[in-house]
């Protein structure tokens, strides 16, 4: 009997606990399942053979490692900065890893060592990261076949709200990890290439340099760009491409509120603050702007959609009590909120991704639009947590049977690995659509 150990129940983990836990007899598997506090989230679950629950402190390694110790298979669901010391515990026992988090120059570094001991670290493999790898390859691959060059490719996603639930002036509630949403483009310089040249966006002028993004269902949103796209010509392995971006997606107009959020600093995660007992929310936005002239300060920018979106977030609001008072101002910021920003036990999330191909074949210009959206069942079992939950299921089905052949630190980008997840997912329902236009 193989044993899966699974790391982090939060909120991207519904689906895959739920999948995992319903095929124990079937895979003939022994299941087990940690994180910090797993009290309530246990009570979900009722006493089966072959699985168990257990709790870990904060850094407190040892008791996972007795866990990972007889694993076949570790699914890292914790924050990303804790990936490398799961993997190292991984490469001393001889475990399987399954991430859905970037590649970090630490976790390259093990892959030597991974092969050599015929490990599968599987990485990227969520949502986006994850999905967007499974279609870009199926799509570039299958245009390499017709011998078709590759110019152009742009990819957007986003997490959001479904529409019949987005009753706020944002078009946003949390599906998601909230400290991600904060603290999003502050992982260094945005990188991406347009028009074979190299830009760059510092993390200040990002939501400013936001663009409109329209996808053949007649919908619009937001676009900011993400991280570093540079290094997706080496993954990729497109020499050749002269234009590769990869961006988010928000409603309309959400870029230029935040935007004011960062420009005042209320994002800010480097120095903490020491708010009073009592403080209100007001009180808190009251250290970073004047009242009296942010409208001036802004001038360029304001208008009255910002001005709502605002007070909606308790700029004005003298009543409500803050629930944290000590912390960075990203913190006191995302406590807030969450608050605000929650999705309500009514609430349905909704994902969304597009991938737009330009291409040239027989000396003509097409472009090829592949695109998904996805409705949540319910403020648990959401939209996100399907799209990167299942991905990393029906991956560790693969490892569990032997088939992916390549050992080392792999994303899944090979056809052994996108084709039949693609096709598990379509039969969930995560179904892309593809237009073809010719460009001239």
């Amino acid at each position: 009997m193989k044993k899966i150990t699974l790391l982090g129940t939060g909120k991207s983990s519904q689906h895959l606990i739920q999948n995992l836990y319903r095929h124990v007899e079937s895979w003939n598997i022994e299941l087990v399942i940690g994180d910090l506090d797993i009290s309530s989230f246990k009570k979900k679950y009722t006493d089966k053979p072959h699985v168990t629950f257990f709790e870990f402190g904060k850094n407190n390694f040892e008791a996972i490692e007795a866990h990972i110790k007889n694993s076949y298979l570790t699914i890292s669901m914790l924050p990303a900065t804790l990936h490398i010391q799961i993997a190292k515990m991984c490469l001393v026992h001889e475990s399987h890893l399954i991430t859905p988090s970037y590649v970090s120059d630490e976790m390259k570094a093990l892959d030597s060592e991974a092969k050599a001991k015929n490990l599968i670290f599987l990485n990227e493999m969520g949502f986006d990261p994850g999905i967007d790898h499974l279609t870009t390859m199926k799509i570039y691959h299958e245009l390499q076949e017709k011998g078709a060059q590759l110019t152009s490719y742009k990819s957007y996603a986003g997490g959001l709200v479904a529409p019949k639930s987005d009753t706020n002036s944002w078009g946003y509630k949390f599906s998601w990890n909230p400290r991600n949403v904060i603290l999003a483009g502050q992982g260094g310089t945005i990188k991406y290439l347009e028009n074979n040249k190299n830009r760059y966006i510092p993390y200040y002028a990002l939501f400013q340099n936001a663009e409109q993004v329209s996808i053949s269902n007649g919908s619009t949103f937001d676009g900011y760009a993400n991280r570093d796209s540079l290094k997706y010509k080496e993954v990729y392995q497109w020499n050749e491409i002269e234009t590769l971006y990869r961006g988010t997606l928000r409603r309309p107009y959400f870029c230029s509120a935040w935007n004011i959020l960062v420009m005042l600093g209320l994002t800010d995660d480097s120095f903490e603050l020491q708010m009073p007992l009592n403080s209100t929310f007001a009180d808190f936005y009251n250290h970073f702007y004047d009242k009296k002239t942010i409208k001036k300060q802004f001038a360029a920018i304001w208008n009255s959609d910002i001005e709502i979106k605002l007070d909606f977030i308790g700029f004005n609001d003298s009543k409500s009590i803050l629930k944290k008072t000590t912390g960075s101002p990203a913190a006191i910021l995302q406590s807030i909120l969450e608050e605000k920003w929650a999705l309500g036990s009514e609430d349905t999330d909704f994902v969304v991704m597009v991938h737009y191909f330009e291409f040239i074949q027989n000396n003509k210009k097409y472009q090829i639009e592949s695109y998904m959206t996805l409705e949540g069942e319910d403020a648990t079992y959401t939209a996100m947590s399907k799209t990167v939950g299942m991905p990393i299921f029906f991956a560790a089905e693969m490892i569990l049977n032997q088939k992916i052949e390549e050992t080392g630190i792999l994303l899944p980008l090979k056809k052994e690995i996108y084709e039949p997840i693609l096709k598990k997912l379509e039969e969930i329902g995560v179904i892309f659509h593809e237009k073809i236009i010719e460009l001239g």
